[in-house]
């Protein structure tokens, strides 16, 4: 894609990278949040990052850096605050730029229709019904966007 003119961004499956060079998912795990590793593929100028937030973020991106770092917010458990994270710049424009599969994921899950039927055809028509939607609600939100309204699922 490098080759004609393309950049991606996108996350990783850990179980994928077992020929990368970082530790491996379980350490980053006992470390502390906000701790990386991010190896370069020199040869196609694509950056592997591992980064561990509530649970460890793995990413692959030939087009964003690693910095300038920016602190985000999140609620610690052991000291019951909030707390300051160091995060990588990537993480932060791809959950700004998170569209398409992604987003229809976390739709889904979270309005997902909740009928449980022992039909064979059940749950692809529920997908089925569970994706129209999405795709209508956001078109209707890149229709209300540009006039300046707010729009959620909850007035949809």
């Amino acid at each position: 894609m490098k080759d004609k003119g393309y950049d991606a961004t996108g996350t990783l499956r850990a179980n994928c990278l077992n020929q990368c060079l970082w530790e491996g998912v379980d350490s980053m795990k006992k470390m502390k949040r906000g701790t990386m590793d991010h190896p370069l593929n020199a040869d196609e100028n694509i950056i592997l990052l591992c980064w561990n937030d509530n649970s460890v973020v793995t990413l692959g991106f030939t087009k964003h850096g690693i910095s300038p770092l920016k602190n985000v917010q999140r609620f610690s458990q052991s000291e019951k605050r909030h707390i300051q994270v160091p995060c990588p710049d990537a993480v932060i424009r791809y959950k700004k730029h998170m569209g398409g599969t992604d987003r229809m994921d976390q739709n889904i899950v979270n309005y997902r229709v909740h009928i449980r039927i022992k039909k064979w055809w059940w749950p692809l028509f529920v997908f089925c019904l569970n994706t129209s939607t999405h795709n209508v609600w956001c078109s209707t939100e890149s229709q209300l966007q540009p006039s300046g309204e707010a729009s959620t699922t909850l007035v949809f």
